[in-house]
């Protein structure tokens, strides 16, 4: 079948091509599923992407289960979204009915979806029952401009309207905005067509084959082009512009003529028309035409909606040129013009003044204001401009040095004086400096001023400009940051086309790559670009395509030899004559020695890192063993009885031993300033258990830890000792005389907005992520004394407990109902990991 047509089952139908608008009259659901089931079967057979409106007598769940019975793998057509069924309550033109251009719109959109995900075109049908009489003539101003559109699209259109419904004003009003109609008479269905539309595709058909009485009398230059950039048609301008007779013309391809090239420049616009079917307008210099040109290219199709090629219109525009080179000319001799006549004496001041008007836009335009100074009244004028750079009125600011020199820059304003004073004694001045606006921000002024004197060389006025350059002085810096990049002689520099081929390859990129010039040209660029990073290329060329600015990156490549290497790539948009962007620069520096030496010092580190959290462990290990020799030798001692004692050692094993477990953990992981709180919580909890031995107790232990709570090492050591120390106490004191008891630990966190963060945390947190953490500590033992003082503890775990809840900004608090719980709140700060793209 033709692709360029929308094959219909219903035998009355046919083939129809793409743009074909039909209505069908119907009494019954019976009269819609005859017309409406094979209609989208069709397109669904032919990879169209099928939109079908419903309402009454037939619903969308109707309509599906009556193509569910009709087409056997439908539910796969569903699945992939190859067709929407959509009730009118629930669509777009329910929103949208008194606003026909929005729900044409809303089609198109439909349309484009539909081909770039690969279909072939839309097939749409709306059921017209729903309508109301106020909506009426909404709803047939829509379909009047879909018949007008719907020839330049992909698109096939049926509507469906009830015969019961209609006048016979109605039935007419419906029948002129389609090609034809379908109509059900004696059981049977009839296709009429609407000749009223027929005889005006004719009559267009008729106006366009008159060439000779519609062309040739218009000055313009007008052709025909093929898709293949072939002449067709040429009126006699065109003829005479190309030096030829019009029978000369045909066959020959337009660039060969015009351009002398074997093949069509960048910016031709028939070759825009020929990737995406569209109207294009470019403005162009070419001497073989014999100077500048208005050149406009518009689509043609043939009967079937296939693209035949083009009419082109060019129109001479070198009179408008002219008389824009001759008003630039005289805008540029005007401020020579006003020089000359600002030194006549003070009699033609006032007209000078009058004709400075004509400069105001311009200044708006340039950021350009002037100011005068008539030292002979001391009074000072500023321009409206001048206001504006300064972002404010004469109500706020009175046009006066001082006031003038308040907003300059403290570290310019001795600069700026300077050279005021200067420029009074007759030495004019120009200068930049930045100035200080009255809401903070900075910017940066150029200014000039010139003295003028009387015939007797006495000075009598002072007039001056003020521009702002800011955005002048960006661009410059700008450009040197980029010259420092870009540097070297060995670089790669290519250029890209906007759909992403290589159409430049220089030497320094045949080095980089391993690529000659004849390998990758008219290629596309993502054969430099690994797998998973080939989706890369287009992303970045559409940041330049529409920001239009320089874009700085780092990333990976592939030589041709299938080595990988790391480069830094600036990207920057080229314009064309008239300022559209018409490619990508791209320029690449090999950086893989310095990334490499990178990587390297990375895992130097973190070897040594690993070595130094391993030596520690074994430190405090030691410590640990000494502690518990030195325990056992005054426990065997008769002379020492002390329990405390011995206490107090074992307590600092512990302790030690909590220490040891961060760094065997660190040690252990795969980072090494980073520690998995909960594992070492379960590690250290159960070492204390062991240590204990509370084999004559039932003593169940109950935790409920947070995963991933990871916590560097200034926050993992106090917080390993306030753990060691509230469950130690718990196994020492809580089950004093009891045979069973539970102790349970719950690490939970919360993410915080940062402005929620008290003030104090404000500042630490701005380039960090916050999590606050809370952690419970509980058993249900004898319980604490209330004579214990929080804050003031008589034992040295609480005292360490509270110093370190102190020490890391932290809230303890202590519940004493069944249980008795320890509650400390508290906040891990990480340092963010930044994705630069």
């Amino acid at each position: 079948m033709n692709k360029n047509l929308g094959k219909s089952v219903i035998d009355i139908i046919g083939d129809v091509p793409w743009g074909t608008h039909i209505c069908q009259f119907y009494d019954s659901k019976e009269d819609l599923t005859d017309i409406l089931i094979p209609y989208f079967k069709v397109g669904l057979k032919n990879n169209e992407f099928c939109l079908w409106i419903t309402a009454q007598p037939l619903e969308a769940e109707d309509a599906i289960g009556a193509l569910g019975k009709e087409i056997s793998d439908f539910d796969s057509y569903l699945a992939k979204g190859q067709i929407e069924i959509i009730s009118y309550s629930c669509s777009h033109m329910a929103r949208y009915i008194h606003d026909p251009k929005g729900v044409i719109n809303y089609w198109i959109e439909k349309l484009n979806h539909a081909m770039e995900r690969g279909y072939s075109g839309l097939r749409l049908s709306v059921n017209t029952s729903w309508l109301e009489k106020k909506d009426w003539g909404y709803f047939v101003d829509c379909m009047r401009k879909l018949g007008d559109i719907i020839g330049k699209y992909r698109m096939i259109a049926l509507g469906s309207y009830i015969v019961d419904k209609y006048s016979t004003v109605d039935f007419v009003e419906v029948v002129s905005n389609h090609q034809f109609y379908l109509s059900k008479k004696e059981g049977k269905w009839e296709k009429i067509n609407n000749l009223g539309r027929k005889k005006t595709e004719e009559a267009i058909i008729h106006a366009t084959n008159d060439w000779k009485h519609t062309f040739d009398a218009v000055p313009d230059l007008i052709a025909i082009l093929d898709t293949e950039f072939r002449i067709v048609r040429a009126n006699k301008a065109m003829a005479a512009s190309l030096r030829m007779t019009i029978e000369e013309c045909i066959g020959m391809t337009c660039y060969r003529i015009v351009h002398g090239t074997d093949e069509p420049p960048f910016f031709c616009p028939h070759r825009q028309l020929l990737n995406d079917q569209l109207e294009h307008t470019v403005e162009i210099c070419e001497d073989f035409l014999g100077g500048y040109f208005i050149v406009s290219v518009s689509p043609l199709h043939d009967s079937a909606g296939k693209l035949t090629g083009c009419i082109h219109v060019a129109r001479n525009i070198n009179e408008r040129k002219e008389a824009e080179e001759i008003l630039k000319k005289a805008h540029n001799n005007l401020e020579k013009i006003v020089e000359e006549r600002t030194e006549q004496l003070k009699k033609a001041y006032n007209s000078l003044k009058e004709s400075e008007k004509g400069l105001a836009e311009a200044q708006k335009m340039s950021h350009i204001g002037n100011w005068e100074w008539d030292i002979t009244t001391d009074k000072a004028y500023w321009s409206n401009e001048l206001y504006r750079i300064f972002r404010c009125n004469s109500r706020e600011l009175a046009p006066s040095y001082n006031e003038y020199l308040s907003y300059v820059h403290p570290k310019d304003r001795s600069y700026v004086d300077n050279a005021f004073q200067k420029s009074i004694t007759g030495k004019p001045y120009s200068i930049d400096h930045r100035i200080i606006l009255a809401n903070g921000e900075e910017r940066t002024v150029h200014i000039q001023s010139k003295v003028i004197f009387d015939e007797n060389k006495i000075p009598i006025r002072v007039k001056g400009i003020v521009q702002d350059v800011t955005e002048r002085k960006k661009a410059e810096e700008k450009i040197r940051s980029l010259a420092s990049i870009v540097g070297s002689s060995n670089d790669a520099i290519l250029t890209i086309s906007l759909d992403g081929i290589i159409t430049s390859w220089n030497k320094g990129a045949e080095q980089i790559y391993g690529y000659s010039s004849e390998e990758v040209l008219e290629n596309s660029v993502s054969m430099l670009a690994p797998d998973n990073l080939k989706g890369e290329t287009k992303k970045l060329i559409e940041k330049v395509k529409f920001r239009e600015k320089i874009h700085h990156y780092v990333t990976s490549r592939l030589r041709k030899d299938g080595k990988l290497i790391y480069v830094s790539i600036v990207l920057s948009p080229v314009l064309d004559a008239s300022g559209e962007l018409a490619a990508i620069s791209a320029i690449s520096r090999d950086i893989t020695q310095r990334i490499e030496g990178e990587k390297s010092q990375v895992r130097a580190e973190k070897t040594r890192k690993k070595e130094l959290h391993h030596r520690i462990k074994n430190n405090l290990q030691v410590i640990s063993s000494l502690l518990d020799l030195q325990a056992e030798k005054f426990n065997n001692r008769e002379c020492i009885k002390d329990s405390e004692v011995l206490e107090a050692f074992r307590e600092s094993r512990d302790r030690v031993i909590s220490m040891a477990l961060i760094h065997e953990e660190l040690y252990k992981g795969k980072e090494f300033e980073t520690l998995d709180f909960s594992t070492y919580i379960r590690e250290l909890v159960e070492k204390l258990f062991q240590t204990y031995r509370l084999n004559d107790k039932n003593i169940c232990l109950q935790m409920d830890l947070e995963e991933n709570a990871f916590l560097n090492m200034d926050n993992a050591v106090p917080f390993g000792i306030i753990v060691n120390e509230l469950v130690s106490n718990s196994l020492k004191h809580a089950f004093s005389g009891r045979g069973e008891g539970k102790i349970c630990i719950t690490l939970r966190r919360k993410e915080e907005d940062r402005e929620s963060i008290n003030s104090k945390e404000e500042n630490k947190c701005d380039d960090f992520k916050c999590t606050s953490f809370i952690l419970k500590v509980s058993d249900n033992g004898i319980g604490i004394p209330k004579s214990l003082d929080l804050g003031n503890p008589d034992s040295l775990g609480m005292q360490l407990v509270t110093t370190l809840v102190d020490q890391l900004d932290g809230e303890l608090e202590l519940k004493r109902n069944n249980e008795t719980e320890f509650i400390i709140r508290f906040i891990v700060t990480e340092k963010e990991k930044k994705i630069i793209s």
